[in-house]
C-alpha cells in the first residue's frame, strides 16, 4: 500500500481571505480544509492515481437516507453501469479505525450494496470485500485495480 502522503504535491491548495482551501476534482470546487477533508481529497487521489478510478465514476460527500434519518458518505466509486462499487469512509487522523468506524460504514452499505469497503484515517487503511456466500465481508489487502 502507498501512503496517502506521497499524493500531497497534486493537491491544488490556494488561500482565500485568510482560510485554506482545496480543490475538489470531483465536486469541481475549492472546500475548506480540514483533516478530514485532507484524507478524503488525498484518498481521491489514490483512489484514481493508483487504482485507474476515472473522477466521472466519483461521487463525494452526498447524502443517503437510512431508516428514518439523513446521513453523507465520504465517497462512493460507480461502475460503468452506474451501480455503486466501492464505497469510502475517511477519518481525520487522530480517529482510531475501530469496530464503530467499521459499524458506519456498514449501516451506510445497507443503502448502497457495494462490493468494497475502504476506512481510512490518512495514515491507516482497511479494506473489505464482500464474500457473497457468507453475506459478510473479508478483510483484504487492497481494493481491486479499474480493469474496465
Amino acid at each position: 500500500m502507498v501512503s496517502l502522503l506521497q499524493f500531497q504535491d497534486q493537491l491544488k491548495v490556494k488561500s482565500i481571505n485568510g482560510k485554506t482551501f482545496l480543490f475538489d476534482p470531483v465536486r469541481k470546487k475549492d472546500i475548506q480544509l480540514t483533516p478530514e477533508e485532507l484524507v478524503r481529497q488525498l484518498t481521491i487521489l489514490y483512489l484514481h492515481h493508483e487504482k485507474g478510478y476515472p473522477l466521472g465514476l466519483f461521487s463525494v460527500e452526498k447524502q443517503i437516507k437510512l431508516h428514518d434519518t439523513v446521513k453523507r458518505y465520504d465517497i462512493v466509486i460507480y461502475d460503468r453501469a452506474g451501480q455503486p462499487f466501492i464505497l469510502v469512509e475517511c477519518k481525520r487522523p487522530e480517529i482510531k479505525l475501530n469496530e464503530a468506524v467499521c459499524a458506519q460504514i456498514a449501516r451506510y452499505n445497507i443503502v448502497l450494496q457495494v462490493p468494497y469497503l475502504m476506512i481510512t484515517n490518512g495514515p491507516d487503511f482497511f479494506f473489505f470485500a464482500l464474500n457473497e456466500s457468507a453475506a459478510t465481508f473479508d478483510a483484504i489487502g487492497d481494493l481491486p485495480l479499474n480493469r474496465r
